[in-house]
């Protein structure tokens, strides 16, 4: 729905009403926006406006980046990294101040990219014959997002792999 709004106004060449409507709908970027690059342009966006997310949530997040190179659209990729991100973030609202963590690695090795993204967690992840399933109340509008990366990954002939024990939730996607 903010989507079909925003775009009206772009049609209709109404472009201080849109910016004026994104600003409503968007947090601030994180001031650390220019800190490491996964040399993939909406990625970078992503990372900065859920740094700043996460530290508003009390939750310590540290990257480290390397440039990798994905084929994906700009679409799949927020689908992809928004997903990881999301879940990673909901997963330590549920842990103690000053114990919540997430780790976000991108790398290159041997023609592969590799990302990765960890956190600290204090609920066992609900997995039904090997799929992951959302704790959330309404389970019918939450709980597709591993399922969706996992889509997006096999679309590309990569590999999503998922790991989880003493307070710590990984993905480690290659490409």
């Amino acid at each position: 729905n903010q989507y079909l709004l925003l775009k009206s106004y772009l049609e209709r060449q109404e472009y201080e009403k849109a910016e004026r409507y994104l600003q409503e709908l968007t947090l601030p970027l994180s001031p650390n926006v220019n800190e490491g690059t996964t040399g993939a342009d909406a990625l970078d966006i992503l990372i900065a406006y859920k740094r700043g997310e996460a530290a508003r949530k009390k939750i310590d997040i540290r990257i480290f980046t390397e440039k990798i190179r994905l084929a994906l659209t700009d679409n799949e990729m927020i689908s992809l990294f928004g997903n990881l991100f999301d879940n990673a973030i909901e997963a330590c609202e549920y842990v103690e101040e000053g114990e919540r963590w997430i780790e976000i690695t991108t790398r290159c090795e041997r023609g592969l990219s590799i990302v990765k993204v960890e956190n600290s967690y204090c609920r066992e992840p609900e997995k039904i014959n090997g799929i992951f399933h959302t704790g959330k109340d309404r389970k019918g509008t939450h709980g597709i997002g591993l399922n969706r990366v996992n889509a997006i990954v096999e679309k590309y002939d990569g590999t999503m792999t998922t790991d989880y024990g003493n307070g710590k939730f990984s993905v480690m996607l290659s490409f």
